[in-house]
């Protein structure tokens, strides 16, 4: 049955849920959670995509619906993953130091490569037996191999008597020497079979699985198939005629596949012999004959109906593989096949028009550890794409322009976490149809390209984990309907563009990781629908605007490590769904605004490192929710407000390095999760520790306590550090 695209698939369930997945996992990146978590002591991210998987309509669209309905949702559970995992992995900062991101699937720790790793990393790590039935090894004692298939008192490896192993075939025990004849039979009937089918050569290859019914290398040059091949190749410019002459190249091997070993007759339809060709080259350029998608056991062998090692997720893979390119899926075409002359609208990936026979409307092969490049052709066959998916692979190479100026009906093109190089195309600005463009976690250099603004009904745009350089471009402000913008983890300088404003729906905005310099633009107001805000690790200067307070939808605000100055505007007490504050590395002044206690929905408030002073507003003890507090490296003074006992949530407490006196409250003993405590450097009166709070150390929860015990006034039997 041939794998169809209809309009209505486009627009409906299919494209959106690779939306949905392409933007599940760009904010799992973004932030180092999911696949891309550091570390699996956390379970909260398959919570999250188990939600996702479970919620109605898979976390899509409504077919009947214009608009989003559980995307919001969706995007609200990627937001919790996020919120989670960010105060996690800051909860194991202890100083200052650079808080990282995992820019990789399962990257070598010792090269930026972003692909699959095919060397030993998570992906392809050793194989263990989930299920513990251990396969005999080749060196094992032939006495205790099991060929019996039943399991009875009989499978025992000693006998009844306890006195010696024994082999049984259906129940019935035999000795070694049965078994050595047994043995010498079965070769000898192989060696005649050998004999046989070496005898009859026509026959193995009827039967073979080579990619090739003939020599590859040996093609009639003067055959009519060859000629119009070859010709339609030339006249059309889809290769250059120097590459059909060099039969190892994809092209050569292309051509001579089409002349020795398809079954079908030269297409009249030009569109589909260009097709075909273009396909063809894209095969035999990343997948043919690929030795790494080997099975680490052959199918079925353990016990397994899949016929693959679940705890190897190699195999997992290799499986597709091997569905992927052997029987009619691949090149192997079913003579006297109806559809026998667009055999690769059956292709795995491929979907084809249901009404334009053998246009191919969808191409997906993300995660199929493609390790090659993307070759020109490819842009020059599949003008009619709509959707482009090679994400998750390790190719290299240049973004071919060809995509660029021919394929303007792409709405979709996912060619992130790949290896290419080269800069983004200033032809990307003929993809007017253009909706989702990902093209993350790479290699490429160079600037983004103005053209891009032309891209008017862009959906995403995530270009992060890159090395690109140059200003961000003011045309990015045309890009009316954007709802995900990810630049971050690049080099990217300059000032933020006043016409970001202009991107009135946008949802998630993150330009972390650059070299941005000038001052957070008041036109960003104009971003009421905006819910994350990441301008950290930059050089942003200035204040934070007032304008910020009118972006009600807001709950995620990172702007640490920058050079911010002046004071925390009061407005920022209006944003009640503010889940995330981290304001902390920068050049800050002023008082803690007491507004800051209106934010009940805070989980995480990181304000250290500033130059803050006055004293710490008991208006915080409002934040219930709050799991994780740091107001160290700060000039604040006063005492601890005995209202941070209501904080019950929290578990780490940073106060250290300020100016504070008092004593230290014994409400602080009802913050029973508490497992982080520092309190040391400040100017505290004398004291004892407060009993109540050292008994959270005698539980075994309150894992760190540091206080300044050295001095001989301050008395604490249960801190972990004495400073």
């Amino acid at each position: 049955m041939l794998n169809t695209f209809s309009d209505t698939d486009t627009k409906g369930a299919a494209r959106r849920m690779e939306r949905e997945r392409q933007l599940e996992l760009m904010n799992h990146a973004a932030n180092g959670t999911g696949p891309f978590a550091p570390s699996t002591d956390n379970d909260w991210d398959v919570e999250i995509d188990d939600a996702m998987m479970n919620s109605p309509n898979n976390g899509l669209l409504n077919e009947d619906e214009a608009e989003p309905c559980d995307r919001r949702r969706a995007a609200a559970l990627m937001r919790e993953a996020d919120l989670k995992h960010s105060i996690s992995k800051r909860h194991i900062i202890h100083d200052e130091a650079e808080l990282g991101s995992t820019s990789g699937l399962y990257s070598s720790p010792v090269s930026r490569s972003r692909g699959l790793n095919l060397s030993g990393g998570k992906l392809f790590g050793s194989r263990a037996n989930q299920k513990g039935n251990a396969r005999p090894s080749k060196h094992q004692n032939m006495d205790d191999i099991r060929i019996s298939g039943n399991d009875d008192s009989h499978d025992e490896r000693l006998n009844v008597y306890g006195e010696r192993r024994v082999t049984t075939i259906g129940g019935v025990p035999i000795n070694r020497r049965m078994m050595l004849v047994a043995l010498a039979c079965m070769m000898g009937i192989i060696v005649v079979l050998s004999v046989t089918l070496s005898i009859n050569g026509e026959k193995i290859d009827q039967s073979s699985t080579s990619l090739y019914k003939s020599d590859p290398n040996n093609v009639d040059s003067n055959s009519e198939t060859y000629n119009a091949y070859y010709k339609l190749i030339v006249d059309e410019s889809l290769s250059d005629e120097e590459l059909l002459k060099d039969s190892t190249t994809p092209q050569a091997r292309a051509l001579h596949w089409l002349v020795n070993d398809d079954t079908a007759a030269v297409p009249q339809n030009l569109s589909t012999a260009k097709t075909k060709y273009s396909l063809l080259v894209f095969y035999f350029a990343n997948i043919a004959e690929s030795p790494q998608f080997q099975l680490s056991i052959p199918l079925g062998q353990d016990n397994d109906p899949d016929g693959i090692d679940d705890a190897n997720p190699q195999d997992e893979i290799a499986k597709e593989m091997n569905e992927f390119t052997s029987g009619e899926n691949w090149l192997t075409v079913a003579a006297g096949h109806e559809d026998a002359d667009i055999w690769y609208c059956r292709w795995i990936g491929i979907k084809c028009d249901t009404n334009n026979r053998g246009v191919v409307k969808e191409f997906n092969l993300t995660k199929r550890g493609l390790v090659g490049k993307i070759p020109e052709e490819f842009g020059r066959g599949l003008t009619s794409l709509r959707m482009l998916d090679l994400g998750y692979n390790q190719l290299s190479g240049s973004i071919p322009v060809t995509i660029a100026e021919n394929t303007s009906m792409l709405e979709q093109l996912y060619l992130g976490n790949n290896q290419l190089t080269g800069s983004i195309p200033t032809q990307i600005g003929n993809m007017v149809l253009m909706e989702d463009l990902y093209l993350q976690e790479n290699f490429l250099t160079g600037k983004i390209p103005q053209e891009i603004g032309q891209l008017v009904k862009l959906d995403g745009l995530g270009l992060y984990g890159n090395e690109l350089s140059g200003q961000i471009p003011s045309q990015i402000g045309n890009l009316l309907d954007l709802y995900v913008l990810y630049l971050d983890d690049n080099w990217l300088s300059g000032q933020i563009p006043s016409t970001i404003g202009n991107l009135q729906y946008l949802s998630d905005l993150r330009f972390r990781k650059n070299r941005l310099s000038g001052t957070i633009p008041e036109e960003i107001q104009g971003m009421n629908n905006l819910e994350m805000l990441y301008l950290d690790e930059n050089f942003i200067e200035g204040s934070i605007p007032e304008a910020i307070g009118s972006l009600k939808r807001l709950t995620q605000i990172q702007l640490y490590k920058n050079k911010l100055t002046g004071t925390i505007p009061e407005v920022l007490g209006e944003l009640e769904d503010i889940e995330l504050l981290y304001l902390d590395n920068n050049e800050l002044r002023g008082e803690i605004p007491t507004t800051i206690g209106r934010l009940t929905n805070m989980e995480a408030l990181y304000l250290f490192n500033n130059k803050f002073t006055g004293t710490i507003p008991f208006q915080l003890g409002n934040l219930e929710d709050l799991k994780s507090v740091r107001i160290n490296d700060n000039l604040l003074s006063g005492s601890i407000p005995p209202e941070f006992g209501s904080l019950t949530k929290v578990e780490l407490m940073y106060m250290h390095n300020n100016q504070l006196t008092g004593l230290l409250p014994e409400e602080m003993g009802e913050i029973t999760r508490l497992g982080k405590l520092r309190i040391d450097k400040n100017r505290f009166d004398s004291q004892v520790i407060p009993q109540k709070i050292c008994m959270l150390t005698s539980n075994g929860q309150l894992d760190e306590f540091a206080a300044d015990c050295e001095r001989e006034d301050i008395l604490c039997e249960c801190c972990t550090e004495c400073l």
